[in-house]
């Protein structure tokens, strides 16, 4: 398979992908159960495909050009965001700093720079967000990961986030324990609202 967008059917807040067919603006039993501290999450892309392959260049490569057969997607979804929301601010989704070190960026701010660029456009970055250490997530269920996740991140400059729209950048959303986890200590920081914007959006097919 090669590269599919996200379209609808899907979760209206989390973007979680449901079976063709199912009825537009529903939500996924996720957000039934659990609803998340962020307004809406939108993606771009489905992580499936040849996707996998594309991000693995970028994200451990440093291969920004791996993106390219992305960017007019994505650009689109991401300007659509922006006018949906208007935030004030942006938060590349921050790296704890051994793997930073490992990686040498963050891809998620070299992400939104790209699309900023793209566009014209200049958010200014929310700073001052760090990233407790935690083991790797790739292995564990959706409670783990939740569980885990919790208190991972600490608002150390709050007035770049206090009274303000703070939109979220990251490259794939998966169970979204790490942007829950974000959401909520902006707004424990003061932050007005949150949404996120992923370049992709893994995780099951629901029918809600």
């Amino acid at each position: 398979a090669g590269l599919r967008t996200l379209v609808e059917p899907q979760c209206r807040v989390c973007a979680l992908p449901f079976p063709a067919g199912t009825s537009p603006g529903r939500l996924c039993g996720d957000c039934l159960e659990r609803p998340p501290s962020f307004q809406r999450a939108r993606s771009a892309w489905d992580f499936e495909g040849t996707l996998p392959r594309l991000f693995h260049a970028f994200k451990f490569g440093g291969q920004v050009r791996a993106l390219r057969p992305l960017l007019p997607v994505a650009v689109a979804s991401f300007a659509a965001a922006l006018e949906d929301f208007a935030p004030q601010a942006l938060l590349p989704m921050p790296l704890g700093w051994w793997r930073r070190l490992r990686r040498g960026f963050n891809q998620s701010y070299v992400l939104a720079e790209t699309l900023q660029e793209a566009l014209g456009t200049r958010i200014p970055y929310a700073q001052g967000i760090r990233r407790r250490g935690r083991p790797p997530q790739a292995r564990r269920g959706r409670a783990e990961r939740f569980c885990a996740m919790r208190g991972a991140f600490v608002v150390v400059r709050k007035n770049d986030v206090c009274g303000r729209r703070i939109l979220v950048v990251d490259d794939v959303m998966t169970t979204g324990a790490t942007v829950e986890a974000l959401s909520k200590s902006l707004l424990q920081a003061g932050a007005e609202a949150v949404q996120v914007w992923t370049l992709a959006r893994r995780g099951r097919k629901e029918t809600p």
